[in-house]
């Protein structure tokens, strides 16, 4: 396995607490492939089915979801190491949001039944993927109400809070 590939599956939060050999040895238990993708390229489309489980090896995507007037709100940010429909892959549900690529980008991709077989393999990756998908429920909750439920003043002040800790400084310049 490339060194790029281990590396982008060790920061998968799929594989958190595993070793690098340990990575390796689980992902090598199972059928996968990777996948390229151009800069700003589909991935899917809002209301597609979730049919494969897709790990970013490298460059990023972003998922938004548009009114019917044409409004688009942004949704989220994949970069290195994310798992791609992690929320989706088991609920028999269509794709929420519509995914595209920000640059070019390799996917490594496999079958839920895989994913399941990584379960059965080492227990923590079945856990890791519980606490991953824990992670996306909590988190959405938290932007509806923050969506919903804010003033604009503290939509304001909760975004440049964020920013904050996301750049771990008291100070910063807005971009």
């Amino acid at each position: 396995m490339e060194k790029s590939v281990l590396r982008a599956l060790q920061a998968c939060p799929l594989f958190a607490g595993l070793s690098a050999k340990e990575v390796e040895s689980a992902i090598n238990m199972v059928e996968y492939h990777l996948v390229k993708y151009g800069k700003k390229e589909l991935y899917a489309k809002e209301g597609s089915p979730v049919e494969n489980v897709d790990i970013v090896i490298s460059g990023g995507m972003s998922g938004r979801t548009e009114s019917s007037s044409g409004k688009c709100v942004k949704i989220t940010w994949q970069s290195i190491g994310k798992l791609m429909t992690a929320a989706s892959i088991f609920s028999g549900k269509n794709l929420p949001v519509t995914i595209e690529t920000d640059r070019p980008t390799i996917l490594l991709r496999m079958t839920p039944k895989a994913l399941q077989s990584l379960f059965i393999y080492d227990p923590r990756i079945q856990m890791n993927f519980i606490k991953l998908v824990s992670n996306v429920a909590v988190d959405m909750a938290f932007r509806v109400k923050k969506l919903t439920l804010y003033t604009v003043r503290e939509k304001m002040a909760s975004y440049l809070l964020d920013i904050s800790k996301r750049k771990n400084k008291d100070e910063f310049v807005l971009d």
